[in-house]
């Protein structure tokens, strides 16, 4: 004090008497002439008005008891412990103050000032001002800069150190005034700075203006809290595994229970740990670099399949596991990142199914790429993307030639529509295909080969890829020609004498049981029996020859369907003694065909229904209308056909087996010749059997047909009675 009088060009006197007090007088000099001018600031000196001067008079004043108050004498003075809590039984709703200062008599002032406003703490040091921050929770921290046993910049840096003080407001007391001391108030973090001495507004003013921004901060965090609460309850619930890292150290603060679960981590062994400690096996796996560049640059960082080798057991094996994941920074208000968010989905599964699928594809490439069939694959929507090498071989092409539909190339443009036709029906229904087709060489030679096509299922039951083969038949289809011509020889060859013979088997019958010999007679009655059977063979035969060169003609007319079943089924019967043929016919039909076609169909289905019941005594034939059809169906109660040969039946030569693989006699050609006469009159034919409850065939014929002959037939009859009558 006595250094800044000098420096004013005054001076100071004391009288004391002990025991009574002490009376201090300072002499100052009007105006500032006797001051050095080089030291004068004249904007300072501009605002020394009366009013300021009154100001500070007034602050002073409240250093001096007021007259109600009693005297004091000097020994009786209150020591700083005694005015330490003045006010703080009484709790001001403005908020909470701490001052911390060495002087009684400031720690005594700023109290009175505050604590009409405010709930208000004092302290006598820095190191009872950092012990009170703890205890007292103050909003707000006024400190001297010089105090005893700890300053206030060593305060405010050991507050600021702090992550639970780093954001207190504190300002800054001290007598040194000018831009300099200010400045390195700020910067030590100081949120203000003010010079002794000041006045009572303007403390107030600052205090007011600093608990006011705490409040809307901690309004703002509230907000930010409860908005926090939210979505961590969202991200609870959220099908994913998501957690929050907090800060460089990439602290848990939120794992979802998923996330525990991925991981099998509980969140006590989560949540205030470092990520790094977590999981200290994902060292060199390049994760805590990932953590650390996004909370460095506040970039998003995202990963489709990563590897990570962690422990999820306590044996602490490690498993090799691989994420989709992202680390997303969460920015303060001032841009700087905070937290990261992980959002993570485990698809270690999907990576060894595709790894799985992928060597069982390369398995299957080096098979298909020897055998000897032409190879390809396709997409379940038909898109063929992979030919094997025999394939490019027998074509003469190349990959660039097979792209999209370049394998219609080697097709036979007039068969190609018919191709396409069933290749969209099994991609529709999921059916396999299977069809005879050729294919044009390198030598641009067409030859016939057998194509099949099975689709691909993965567990859902969904097709995932077709897989076909095309076989080279032209061998194949020599040989069935060279058998058919002779089968059509034969047959043709074997016609006449058989004829013959059964001719002379007839006289000689005749002529045995004339003269009476019984025995003779009988037994050429039985060998003319058998040479029935043999011609109707030939018969087959011949047929079936027809039928493969497309000679077979048909002998077309109008006739009543049910007086044909009754015909057939007459005759049948006088050939069975083990069964008796029921008829459930509808209402009579016209249908239009070759009624001794037809009756050969019916003559077959009869035949295999007797021949395949032995057992059972009893057949069925039913007429049905359908629509524009009639429906009949020729049912036995036999030994049944096993449902996987049900599509067999109508092939050439197929014979069915009955128990202990005993093959039922004959050449397996009657359901065949059945099969073609009925497609050939517009019709289709059909089986439904159960193995050991017997066999249903069914046929259906057309009626349309049948009306228009009809009507064709009146119209022409009518033109000819037209003509008869001119």
């Amino acid at each position: 004090m006595l250094e800044l009088i000098k420096l004013h060009g005054g001076t100071i006197d004391v009288a004391s008497t002990l025991g009574a007090g002490s009376t201090f007088t300072v002499t100052l000099p009007l105006g500032a002439a006797h001051l050095p001018q080089d030291r004068l600031d004249k904007s300072v000196q501009s605002r020394l008005t009366t009013t300021n001067l009154q100001s500070y008079v007034s602050e002073a004043s409240w250093l001096l008891p007021s007259p109600e108050e009693v005297y004091t004498p000097p020994a009786a003075v209150p020591t700083s412990e005694e005015t330490e809590n003045v006010g703080d039984g009484e709790f001001q709703p403005g908020g909470r103050v701490l001052f911390a200062d060495d002087n009684a008599d400031m720690r005594a002032y700023v109290n009175r000032l505050l604590r009409q406003h405010y709930e208000i703490k004092t302290v006598a040091d820095g190191e009872a001002a950092l012990q009170a921050v703890k205890e007292y929770q103050p909003d707000i921290l006024l400190t001297d800069v010089m105090m005893p046993k700890m300053d206030g910049i060593e305060l405010l840096n050991r507050l600021r150190a702090d992550p639970q003080t780093s954001t207190l407001p504190i300002i800054l007391l001290s007598a040194r005034a000018g831009e300099e001391a200010k400045i390195e108030g700020v910067k030590a973090g100081a949120n203000d700075y003010l010079v002794k001495p000041f006045s009572a507004r303007e403390l107030l003013a600052r205090v007011g203006t600093h608990l006011q921004l705490v409040r809307l901060r901690k309004k703002a965090e509230d907000a930010v809290r409860m908005e926090r609460e939210r979505l961590y309850g969202l991200f609870s619930q959220a099908p994913a595994a998501i957690a929050v890292l907090d800060g460089p150290q990439h602290v848990y603060t939120l794992a979802n229970p998923l996330y525990q679960k991925v991981f099998n981590r509980t969140q006590e062994e989560l949540l205030g740990n470092p990520f790094k400690e977590v999981f200290p096996e994902l060292a060199g796996q390049g994760v805590y670099e990932i953590f650390d560049t996004v909370f460095a640059t506040g970039e998003t960082f995202v990963a489709s399949e990563y590897p990570v080798s962690f422990s999820r057991s306590e044996h602490g094996i490690l498993e090799q596991t691989y994420f989709n994941f992202v680390a997303h920074p969460i920015k303060d208000a001032n841009d700087k990142v905070e937290n990261i968010m992980i959002h993570a989905f485990e698809v270690t599964e999907q990576v060894h199914t595709r790894q799985q699928i992928k060597e069982s594809e390369e398995r299957f490439r080096t098979l298909a790429e020897n055998i000897p069939n032409l190879v390809w694959m396709a997409t379940p929507k038909g898109w063929i993307y992979w030919f094997n090498s025999r394939w490019y071989a027998y074509t003469g092409t190349t990959p660039e030639d097979m792209e999209a539909d370049g394998w219609e190339s080697v097709h036979d443009p007039n068969v190609l529509p018919s191709v396409r036709k069933r290749w969209e029906k099994s991609l529709a229904s999921g059916e396999p295909f299977e069809m005879v087709f050729p294919l044009k060489g390198a030598d641009e030679v067409f030859r016939p080969f057998l194509t099949r096509m099975m689709p691909i299922y993965d567990d859902a039951g969904m097709i995932v890829q077709w897989f076909g083969t095309s076989t080279d038949i032209t061998e194949q289809k020599r040989l069935e020609q060279q058998k058919d011509e002779f089968i059509g020889i034969a047959s043709h060859e074997l016609k006449t004498p058989v004829t013959s013979l059964k001719a002379y088997t007839q006289l000689l019958e005749r002529r045995f049981r004339k003269d009476g010999d019984a025995r003779a007679s009988e037994l050429l009655h039985k060998m003319d029996g058998q040479l029935n059977r043999l011609t109707g063979l030939i018969k087959d035969l011949l047929d079936v020859t027809k039928i493969e060169s497309g000679k077979l003609i048909f002998q077309n007319s109008t006739f009543e369907l049910n007086a044909l079943i009754d015909e057939i089924v007459e005759e049948t019967q006088r050939t069975t003694l083990t069964h008796t043929i029921h008829q459930e016919l509808s209402a009579p039909a016209m249908v239009c065909g070759d009624r001794d076609r037809l009756g050969q169909v019916l003559i077959n289905l009869l035949t295999n229904a007797i021949k395949y019941s032995p057992q059972a005594g009893k057949i069925l034939v039913k007429t049905a209308y359908r629509d524009k059809y009639i429906v009949t169906s020729i049912q036995d109660f036999g030994i049944g056909i096993p449902k996987e040969r049900h599509t067999q039946v109508f092939e050439r030569f197929f014979r069915v087996e009955g128990e202990n693989q005993t093959t039922y006699p004959g050449l397996g050609l009657g359901l065949y010749i059945s099969a073609e006469f009925v497609k050939r009159h517009h019709g289709s034919i059909w089986i439904e059997s159960e193995e050991g409850k017997g066999t249903t065939v069914s046929f259906s014929l057309p009626l349309e047909h049948a009306s228009n002959m009809v009507e064709s037939e009146y119209k022409n009859e009518r033109g000819r009675l037209q003509l008869d009558e001119l």
